[in-house]
């Protein structure tokens, strides 16, 4: 957020229409709903599928992606889990990691209103996201993992579900936004001549 705050604005900004403090709540508004929605969505069905469907997949023994602990329990920086604990610390866990990490891809789509992040040219806060991204990794693999009620995800298909699960879908999804929004903009001739000066600066 001190990243964004800092963030030059939009060489255009001055040349957009002057709008309403109503219309620009409202538009803030509509986004705070759009991700909120969508990630609520996206985590509370990652749970579920995690508990119901990944969790007793992995705990089968014939399965090829099977983990003993999700049976036996396990021992962790010296906390020591029951099977049942394990399993909700581990659902836990994905779901915990799959909502940073929708938060850490979200940023780059809250940079413009309707340009695609590519075009974002931040240094900074790629800087911002790597130190939120090692500190994701201190509460995972660190014995801070027991006061943030987390596991290690030390199997790389426990990763898989984490980003299948919601974090890929941050940026797709308001980009898809963000392409709707520039085709409503298209006959606006004002937008039509700011897209025809961006390209020519490119």
């Amino acid at each position: 957020a001190m990243v964004l705050g800092l963030t030059p604005t939009d060489p255009d900004v001055m040349k957009n229409k002057p709008r309403k403090g109503f219309n620009m709540i409202k538009d803030i508004r509509n986004l705070i709903l759009f991700t909120a929605i969508l990630a609520a969505i996206l985590d509370v069905t990652l749970y579920i599928v995690t508990w119901s469907v990944l969790i007793p997949e992995w705990s089968d023994p014939s399965s090829p992606f099977f983990d003993p602990r999700l049976i036996d329990g396990a021992t962790i920086f010296g906390k020591y889990y029951t099977a049942k604990e394990y399993k909700i610390a581990l659902a836990q866990t994905i779901v915990f990691c799959s909502v940073v990490f929708f938060e850490l891809l979200f940023v780059f789509s809250c940079t413009s209103e309707h340009r695609p992040f590519w075009e974002f040219r931040n240094k900074h806060l790629f800087w911002a996201t790597g130190l939120s991204l090692a500190l994701q990794l201190l509460v995972l693999y660190t014995p801070l993992s027991i006061a943030f009620h987390t596991v290690p995800l030390d199997r790389w298909y426990y990763w898989l579900a984490v980003f299948l699960g919601s974090s890929l879908w941050a940026l797709p999804a308001d980009e898809l936004r963000k392409y709707f929004r520039r085709k409503k903009l298209a006959h606006d001739p004002i937008w039509q001549q700011r897209l025809t000066e961006h390209h020519r600066k490119s």
